[in-house]
């Protein structure tokens, strides 16, 4: 299997992996010319017309190009639709997941006394932003547990 294919071909993947998507043409042409997908050969700075209007001979189409040899990157392609697709898998290391959900959880429940006793979730939150995990600052940490403790418990 070739490294590189054609943008046709890159086009016709795009549509076997999202039958009837329509968007997915104008996204993924976006995605090649930004730079997301590499790509060698001619075109650059104009953008493909859907249909090719009739000109008198010796007339350029503004926004026109013919199909010079531009081939796209097969892995970043693939990469691209497995995005897309929300099937991309996760880095790895140990920043793969930076939600803190669970290490807030026995931290919401350390607030659940505060605020039953007539503590804002927020105050009751602000006790707690020491023990909080990451780097944030203060505010930060506190809007988090604020807004896990609402998730837990409804309260705001």
């Amino acid at each position: 299997m070739s490294e590189w294919c054609s943008e046709a071909e890159a086009f016709a993947r795009a549509e076997i992996r999202f039958p009837g998507v329509s968007s997915i043409r104008p996204a993924l042409a976006y995605a090649i010319d930004a730079g997301q997908i590499a790509k060698r050969g001619g075109r650059r700075a104009k953008r493909r017309l859907d249909f090719i209007p009739i000109l008198s001979p010796g007339e350029n189409a503004p926004g026109y190009w013919d199909d010079r040899a531009v081939e796209i990157n097969i892995r970043d392609l693939e990469h691209w639709l497995q995005k897309m697709a929300g099937t991309s898998e996760k880095a790895s290391g140990k920043n793969a997941d930076r939600s803190f959900t669970t290490a807030d959880a026995p931290l919401v429940e350390k607030m659940r006394p505060h605020v039953q006793g007539g503590m804002s979730p927020s105050a009751a939150a602000l006790l707690f932003v020491d023990e909080a995990t990451g780097g944030g600052e203060t505010v930060s940490k506190q809007r988090r547990l604020q807004r896990a403790y609402s998730k837990v418990y409804g309260v705001t």
